[in-house]
């Protein structure tokens, strides 16, 4: 087996090892989740029509260059 193929098969590959546990895990989710909340509810009318403008131009490019057949 080569090295990288003995990396994959390592019980620890692919772990986060920034939390100690599952709890801490999930609190750092909710924080994130929860500041993000906070930045939506300060945006205006207009940053949030922009957003979505620019969220169906994302998508009508990406169907003009991968259509679904």
């Amino acid at each position: 087996m080569t090295e990288n193929k003995n990396l994959m098969m390592d019980a620890e590959y692919g772990l986060d090892s920034r939390y100690k546990s599952g709890l801490e895990s999930v609190s750092e989710a909710k924080a994130l989740m929860e500041a993000r909340l906070r930045r939506m509810k300060m945006l205006s009318k207009d940053q949030i029509t922009k957003a979505k403008l620019l969220q169906l131009k994302l998508k009508m490019e990406e169907f003009i260059n991968h259509p679904v057949i």
